[in-house]
């Protein structure tokens, strides 16, 4: 998590904001970016690892309340995929380099890296199977957010999130059998 999101709100914002900007010249790391990269999840994430090391727990209430706002993130984000692919001409969607290139990243090159990464670190077989599989995940939902913010193509993203989910219909239960 901490990984993903860290590579997720620098490059991946780094990337977004430079396609929003028409290619000037943006800071990889900056103010804006650390606040980013320090977002409430991770915060909370944080923040939980001490707590774990103090072996302590927050009051029920409170974790109540920190459940409730976790599981509404991503319906959320969901819901304005579904409002932008609403929005969108479906019938102008083709599949292109660009989008080939994208699902080819991310369910073909993304878990080979993890692959020939992990082959050289002294990992359980567990811990290996599951990162292969969460590198093969969709696109993160949250993508299309955060191109809407930066006003970039916030439509092209959505499509990226949209096409890789359904291809992972087909793509996780393959990996869950080379992998079986």
């Amino acid at each position: 998590f901490f990984a993903n999101t860290s590579f997720f709100w620098t490059v991946g914002n780094y990337n977004l904001s430079m396609d929003a900007s028409g290619g000037k010249k943006v800071p990889l790391f900056s103010v804006n970016t650390v606040k980013k990269i320090f977002s409430g999840p991770m915060i909370g994430f944080l923040l939980s690892l001490v707590l774990i090391l103090l072996d302590s727990r927050p009051p029920d209430f409170f974790m109540e309340a920190a459940h409730y706002l976790g599981n509404i993130s991503t319906p959320l984000a969901l819901v304005f995929i579904g409002v932008t692919l609403h929005k969108m001409d479906l019938r102008k969607i083709r599949m292109n380099a660009d989008l080939l290139w994208v699902l080819l990243g991310r369910f073909v090159v993304s878990p080979l890296m993890i692959c020939v990464i992990v082959h050289f670190l002294p990992i359980p077989e567990l811990m290996f199977k599951v990162f292969i599989i969460m590198a093969s995940l969709p696109a993160m939902a949250q993508i299309a957010v955060l191109a809407s913010f930066y006003k970039a193509d916030a439509e092209y993203a959505t499509l990226v999130v949209s096409v890789s989910t359904l291809l992972s219909i087909v793509t996780i239960p393959v990996y869950m059998v080379l992998l079986g």
